[in-house]
């Protein structure tokens, strides 16, 4: 009687279960006797000191200073004592992107001893000014502003202001100019204010 053979695919499959088997056992081992996947925790949020968090919710607003301002500077010092007390006036348009500003006006009239007078032609000379917003150490917000303005003979001068926003809604500082090398108080009221309240000295 002729002897039987096991047929090979029984022999593969024998060979695939038990290494089937050895791969489920070293898995059981690996995790501890467990065959369920290690746990993935949820992502937190960023742990922020509270000093840190007081202080970024603590930053005020940049003030908005776009729009149509008056100035009056008031020479206190000068190279010349016969302008001492001289208040010029000037009308301006403050553009703003963020916290660079640009001012572009003109002249406009002056008080000298006493007597007003209104600028007219050739006497409104240009301003061009350039500058920047800046946090200051009391919570609020400094202004400084460099550039020239022009005499009615062509002459440029240079010209500076150093502001501090006021809760009024006004600019309030010093200005610095090269012309009669002269400097002292400044004030810059918004338009729609000065209309309602008129001149307010420096």
């Amino acid at each position: 009687m002729a002897e039987k053979h096991t047929p090979n695919w029984v022999l593969i499959l024998v060979a695939i279960i038990g290494m089937v088997g050895t791969i489920i056992a070293a898995t059981i081992q690996l995790f501890g006797g467990s065959s369920a996947p290690p746990t993935v925790h949820a992502a937190t949020e960023p742990i922020v000191h509270p000093a840190v968090s007081r202080h970024v919710q603590q930053i005020p607003d940049i003030p908005e200073l776009s729009g149509t301002w008056v100035i009056q500077t008031r020479t206190a010092t000068t190279a010349h004592d016969n302008y001492i007390g001289l208040i010029v006036r000037y009308k301006v348009i403050v553009t703003q992107s963020d916290r660079e500003l640009i001012v572009r006006g003109e002249k406009w009239g002056e008080v000298h001893k006493g007597t007003e007078t209104e600028y007219s032609g050739r006497a409104k000379t240009p301003i061009m000014l350039e500058g920047f917003i800046k946090p200051n150490a009391g919570g609020g917000f400094d202004v400084d502003l460099n550039g020239t303005e022009e005499s009615a003979s062509d002459r440029k001068f240079t010209t500076s202001f150093r502001l501090t926003c006021a809760d009024d809604g006004t600019l309030t500082g010093s200005f610095v100019s090269t012309a009669a090398d002269c400097s002292g108080p400044a004030n810059w009221v918004p338009e729609v204010i000065w209309r309602e309240k008129g001149w307010i000295d420096p």
